[in-house]
């Protein structure tokens, strides 16, 4: 039990370890290769450690329950750490698709109110089609809220 205890250990530490190290540096890192297997094998090794535990001497079950308890925490709050991160990373990546949306769109604007010029639309129909716009904007966001 103990050399399962400490293999079990090690890998936590080791996850651990990892996640803070990237952290520092801010590099992403994409955690779901390493992440899998660490936490298939650390389920499988937690499992063990409670049947050793109620198989033990009695009067070892409650501190060994005890360090088994402690360590499914610490395996838990590491998932935890990985999953907060990686929801933040896809959090960054929808912003930055929204910024590139919002350049384009406003690209696009651009463009068709160069065309509107260009055809010899006067500046206060451009001005009713743009509001135009936003009124629908409007009725669609009142739709469906």
């Amino acid at each position: 039990m103990e050399t399962l205890y400490h293999q079990t250990n090690k890998l936590v530490q080791e996850t651990q370890y990892l996640c803070t190290q990237q952290y520092k540096r801010g590099v992403n890192y994409d955690y779901d290769h390493y992440d899998q297997d660490a936490i298939e094998n650390d389920l499988f090794n937690c499992e063990k450690l409670d049947i050793y535990c109620i198989k033990g001497p009695i009067t070892q079950r409650q501190n060994a329950k005890m360090r088994v308890d402690q360590l499914q925490y610490d395996k838990i709050s590491t998932k935890v750490l990985i999953l907060i991160d990686n929801l933040l990373q896809h959090g960054s990546d929808i912003i930055e698709s929204l910024r590139s949306q919002r350049m384009t769109l406003k690209g696009a604007k651009k463009r068709i109110i160069d065309i509107g010029n260009t055809l010899g639309l006067s500046n206060t129909t451009m001005k009713l089609i743009e509001n135009r716009g936003h009124q629908d904007g409007y009725i669609t966001w009142f739709r469906y809220y």
